[in-house]
C-alpha cells in the first residue's frame, strides 16, 4: 500500500510541468493574450437619411461579421463594442442575438467622410478575451 501511495505522489508531481507548458498558448479566443486571426471584420456599410425632429439623421450602419468557426459550438458569450472614434458609446451583443455570425453597429447623425471605429471584445463572465478594431465610413 505504501508503494502505491508513493507511486501516486510521484505521478502527481510529474504532471505539474504541463501547466507551465500551457501558459504560453494564445490560440483560445477567450484568452486575453489571444493572438490568432481576427474574430471580427467589417462586412458592409450602409447610410440611411431619416428626417427626425432634431433634423436630418444620417444613420450609418456597419454590418460586422464574427468568425464563429474559431469558437466551440453553443458557446455562450457577449460582445462588448466600444466606439473608439467618431464619438463615444458601448453596445453589448449577447451570443443568442448574433444571427448567422453578423450584427449591426449603428451611428446616428454620422458625418460624411468620417471614419467610425469600434473596438469589439469577446467577453464571458466579466473576462475579456480576443479583441480587434473594425472601422468604416
Amino acid at each position: 500500500m505504501r508503494t502505491a501511495v508513493t507511486l501516486l505522489m510521484i505521478a502527481l508531481l510529474g504532471t505539474g510541468c504541463v501547466k507551465d507548458e500551457l501558459k504560453d498558448l494564445t490560440y483560445n479566443p477567450f484568452d486575453p493574450a489571444y493572438d490568432g486571426p481576427p474574430l471580427f471584420s467589417l462586412h458592409s456599410t450602409t447610410v440611411e437619411e431619416i428626417l427626425t425632429p432634431e433634423g436630418l439623421d444620417r444613420r450609418l450602419t456597419q454590418r460586422i461579421r464574427m468568425d464563429r468557426n474559431l469558437l466551440l459550438r453553443n458557446t455562450t458569450f457577449t460582445l462588448e463594442c466600444v466606439r473608439i472614434t467618431g464619438g463615444s458609446g458601448t453596445v453589448n451583443v449577447p451570443s443568442n442575438e448574433l444571427l448567422d455570425g453578423y450584427f449591426d453597429l449603428v451611428t446616428n447623425f454620422s458625418q460624411q467622410g468620417t471614419e467610425y471605429c469600434w473596438e469589439i471584445r469577446l467577453t464571458n463572465l466579466g473576462s475579456i478575451g480576443a479583441r480587434n478594431d473594425v472601422c468604416g465610413t
